[in-house]
């Protein structure tokens, strides 16, 4: 004898839950109704833009990566003014990129020995260093830090520091 009413497991239509409202895509999802060659073709383009937003962050971290090599090796070699002496390494190095940081950091100390400060050989028969420059030299490169925001008082009295008055 079939049971003819409603058992506990069965639920009617009107008892039924709505659908849940339809989300919307994500930007840059895939439409139901875009085709397998243009699904394709979409990502294709994005994986195009994506690698070429990569090789711009390589290339960047490159260069700032040899901007750091370049500032420690000019610290190193004794740059009064590491900020100006700096283009003119990273020109030697452009026009021959075989050359390395020592060596163009090198060149530029012989060919414009007023960018660095003197060496301890040279500072007397005594040996003694000289107090005066070392500490101007401290001075200077605090101002031109300084000077580097672009600030106009700033500039000018890193000027006057390197005129010394």
């Amino acid at each position: 004898m079939p049971n003819e009413g409603l058992t506990d497991g069965d639920v009617t239509p009107d008892t039924n839950p709505p659908p849940p409202p339809a989300q919307p895509a994500p930007a840059g999802a895939l439409q139901p109704g875009v085709q397998g060659d243009d699904a394709a073709a979409a990502i294709a383009a994005r994986l195009a833009s994506l690698e070429e937003k990569l090789q711009q962050a390589v290339s960047a971290l490159a260069r700032l990566e040899r901007l750091r090599q370049i500032e420690q090796a000019l610290r190193a070699a004794g740059a009064a003014d590491v900020a100006l002496a700096m283009p003119a390494v990273e020109r030697s190095i452009e026009a021959s990129p075989q050359q390395g940081v020592d060596e163009a950091v090198a060149q530029l100390r012989q060919s414009r020995p007023g960018l660095f400060l003197a060496s301890r050989s040279s500072a007397g028969a005594t040996g003694a260093p000289n107090p005066t420059a070392d500490s101007r030299a401290g001075e200077l490169a605090s101002l031109a830090l300084r000077a580097a925001s672009g600030d106009p008082k700033a500039v000018r009295d890193y000027l006057r520091a390197r005129r010394g008055e």
